[in-house]
Parts: C-alpha cells; structure tokens; sequence
C-alpha cells in the first residue's frame, strides 16, 4: 500500500506532489501537498526544512508551456506584480531541475516555505520532491 505524500519527512527523498496553480498568474507553494514546514518553530512534525539540502522540480511532459520557480511573495509572468527579478527558473515541459543543481547542500537548507510555483497555462504544472536528511 502506497504511504502517499509524506507531511512529515524522515530521510532521503520525499516526494512533495503535483503543484499544478489553477489560474496562470495566481501562484501556488511548493509546499502546498504538505502544508507549511515552519521551520525554526517546536511544533511536533514542523522543522523538515531544516534538513532539506535539494529540491528537485521535474515539470509535467503533458505541459504545452513552462512553469516557473519562483521566490514567494512574486507572481509569474501572468501576475499583476510580475517582477522577473524573483523567477528562479523557468522549467520547460518535461523537464527537470535540482536546486542546487550539482550535489546536496552542506551546513546550509532550502525552505520550501519560501517558494512557489506559477505556470504560462491554468492547471499545467510539475513533480516535486526534495533531499531529506
């Protein structure tokens, strides 16, 4: 029996789901399968980002158009306060990206708290996963 998305990681790789926004423009968290990690805080389960050393966007081969990473707080090229200066990457159908691209994070953690993720199309989007531990 598949254990489905992982809310509360426990090592290696934890898949984070589909993050598909509904409305282009209208972005959607990373963390939007497995709610917000809150990092820093004591709540029981909270604190996952601490230890995420990857994130890892594989978009959806069915796209007709990209999707965007973009940095929380900014929408995409569709938004009203569109500002490329917060898009991280702009990630073509079917393709995959690694945030850092390369090897895992050292003495160092990626948030996924503070990330989003936009789409050209309403409904297209990408596979999401992070290095846990």
């Amino acid at each position: 029996m598949a254990v489905g998305i992982f809310k509360n990681p426990v090592g290696g790789l934890t898949p984070l789901g589909l993050v598909a926004p509904a409305v282009s423009g209208t972005t959607l968290g990373v963390n939007a399968n497995v709610g917000a990690q809150t990092q820093g805080t004591s709540k029981p389960g909270a604190g996952g980002t601490s230890r995420f050393r990857q994130l890892i966007i594989a978009a959806d081969p069915a796209n007709t158009q990209s999707v965007y990473l973009i940095w929380k707080g900014y929408t995409g090229p569709n938004g009203a306060t569109y500002d490329s200066r917060y898009i991280i990457d702009k990630i073509p159908p079917g393709e995959q990206r690694a945030y850092p691209v390369g090897g895992l994070l050292e003495h160092s953690s990626i948030n996924i708290d503070n990330f989003v993720i936009d789409n050209d199309v309403a409904g297209e989007g990408a596979f999401l996963s992070a290095i846990y531990g």
